[in-house]
């Protein structure tokens, strides 16, 4: 059942693919930090709204992420027809550019792989991440709920929602590391974007992204459900957004 958990990144990359087609004048990284942030407010608001009705269940859900899949995948298909369809350019890399990317995919498989093998097992996930998880997919609700625990009905909500999606989907605690792999991941993408919005080539642009992999918190928290990476990217894309506005104003 780990396949349904998947939907959620592919509504991501043809929402990715199809802004970068809406928008050629927007570079790839826009796209992608625009489209990271476009995915998960549609994660949290499907959460918040399908908890009022008490419908945070595994059909719900299918629908939820199926639904911009299927406009998606219809209006790319169009444009696919028409041949009108564009894709990202992989432009040629010097060899230190090629050893920075050489590295930042052993980082990125490396935690991958701890994250889908591991289960969740830190002191906050066993605590309150994972236990908030659990309690809101029992109840298929977001409402408050009895504990001894008060942090699991007082922290902010917004990194277990994307959990949670992934718990019911998978049916399982199986991909439940993953959005904060994911968010590390965005991070990497928006390091890199604002360092060229700073005005910085390429080779540094790589660089920033090294420096954020190799962060020794981050590397330890990229395979786990913990929470800072997710408000880090949060972070990213107001800075991103914030240095477009000062530096590259739109017409």
């Amino acid at each position: 059942m780990v396949l349904p958990g998947l939907l959620p990144v592919l509504a991501f990359a043809l929402g990715f693919l199809y802004l970068g087609n809406v928008r050629p004048d927007w570079a790839w990284d826009r796209c992608f930090l625009r489209g990271a942030v476009l995915f998960g407010a549609y994660a949290v608001v499907g959460a918040e709204l399908l908890g009022l009705v008490h419908a945070l269940t595994l059909p719900a859900l299918l629908v939820l992420w199926l639904s911009p899949i299927l406009v998606l995948g219809t209006l790319l298909a169009v444009r696919t027809r028409g041949g009108r369809l564009r894709w990202p350019r992989i432009p040629s890399f010097s060899a230190p550019e090629v050893v920075m990317l050489i590295l930042l995919g052993l980082f990125l498989l490396i935690t991958g792989a701890v994250a889908y093998l591991a289960p969740p097992d830190t002191w906050d996930s066993l605590t309150y991440h994972m236990a908030r998880v659990a309690h809101w997919a029992q109840s298929e609700s977001l409402a408050h709920y009895a504990t001894g625990i008060e942090r699991q009905d007082l922290m902010p909500p917004g990194a277990e929602l994307g959990m949670l999606h992934a718990y019911i989907l998978a049916q399982g605690d199986r991909l439940a590391n993953f959005p904060q792999w994911l968010a590390m991941l965005a991070s990497l993408v928006g390091a890199a974007a604002v360092t060229r919005q700073l005005g910085a080539p390429r080779h540094a642009q790589l660089l920033a992204a090294v420096f954020v992999v190799t962060l020794p918190m981050g590397i330890a928290q990229a395979s786990s459900t913990m929470t800072d990476y997710v408000v880090a990217i949060w972070v990213i894309c107001v800075a991103y957004e914030s240095l477009g506005l000062l530096l590259e104003p739109s017409p």
